[in-house]
Order: C-alpha cells, then sequence, then structure tokens
C-alpha cells in the first residue's frame, strides 16, 4: 500500500472516530509507540494517551464536519491541512485550522507534528475550565 493510500485510509478513520465516535478506529491508524507533537503542549506518547485525549476533545465538543484542503506526499512523510468545525456544549461554532505533518511506518502513523490555530484552542480549553 502507498502513503498516498494510506492518507486516504487515515482521513476515513479520522472521520469515523471524530465524527462518528468510534475512538477505537484509531488502533488501524496509529502505531502503539506513536507520537503526537502538538507544539506548544507536551508531546502525547502512546496509542493510548492519543485516544484518551481524543476522548476528552469530544466530550468538550461536537464535531459538526471536516473539511480536507490539502495534501502533500514525499516518500514516508505526508502533511496535510484541514479544518475541524465543532459545536461546544454551549452552543459556540469554532472553526479549529489544523496543519500536519505524519511520518509512516508499515501503514501506520509512527510520528504526527500537529500545529493548530491556537485561538480556537484556547476557545477550547476555557470552555473546559468554565465547567470545571
Amino acid at each position: 500500500m502507498s502513503v498516498k493510500d494510506d492518507m486516504d485510509k487515515g482521513r476515513k478513520i479520522i472521520e469515523a472516530v471524530f465524527l462518528g465516535g468510534d475512538v477505537n478506529a484509531l488502533d488501524e491508524l496509529y502505531t502503539p509507540d506513536c507520537v503526537l507533537r502538538t507544539p506548544p503542549f507536551p508531546d502525547i506518547n502512546g496509542l493510548t494517551a492519543i485516544k484518551r485525549a481524543t476522548t476528552e476533545m469530544r466530550k468538550i465538543a461536537t464535531i459538526q464536519r471536516i473539511d480536507w484542503e490539502e495534501e502533500i506526499i514525499e516518500g514516508d512523510t505526508a502533511a496535510n491541512r484541514y479544518t475541524i468545525h465543532l459545536k461546544l456544549k454551549n452552543g459556540q461554532d469554532i472553526s479549529l485550522h489544523r496543519a500536519a505533518f505524519l511520518h509512516w511506518k508499515d501503514g501506520k502513523v509512527a510520528e504526527e507534528i500537529l500545529y493548530q490555530d491556537y485561538s480556537a484552542i484556547l476557545q477550547l480549553m476555557g470552555n473546559q475550565q468554565a465547567k470545571n
């Protein structure tokens, strides 16, 4: 399978996870020891931790849709740009713009470096703090 095929599979998995709630589908996307780097936040190490972080995000907001905007593939590395449209539990709509670099190994992501729209992240974090 090519990295292009892996990316196609990855988009379907991300949609199953974020739109359908199937967090266990991440087993098909990430290696067990993968690293998710989200500067300036600490790395998320391992598939179990990524599943936990994904579950926590889904508690704060409902994902309405994902717009896949751009993709570049070279060798076993891919980059993509996409927007996640969310609705917070308080009814507020947020668009979270992301750019990711993915390093693939044997058909799964071994490392992802994710850059995000930090103003939207701060809104999400503020919403979470307001709940506590």
